[in-house]
């Protein structure tokens, strides 16, 4: 989207954006934003691990947000108007 470099909103939008590439919609499940952390990868070692529980709920809330389409919200400071 058009915006003004370096404002908020520009940068607001961007994030937002960079966020939502690393979902793929058609499988949730290999998303980036899921797999990276989830896995040994370039020595920055497991994220979540799947058998402590709140890694397993912290996993579970990005997978139930990207299989309802990795929708921005409701907060006016992140997703606008």
């Amino acid at each position: 989207s058009a915006c003004l470099v370096g404002s908020e909103m520009c940068i607001r939008d961007r994030l937002y954006e960079d966020i939502k590439a690393r979902i793929n919609l058609k499988e949730p499940v290999n998303s980036l934003l899921l797999l990276k952390p989830s896995r040994l990868q370039h020595g920055g070692g497991i994220r979540f691990d799947m058998d402590d529980i709140n890694h397993a709920k912290a996993y579970s809330t990005i997978l139930d947000w990207a299989l309802h389409g990795a929708p921005c919200g409701e907060d006016v400071n992140i997703c606008g108007s």
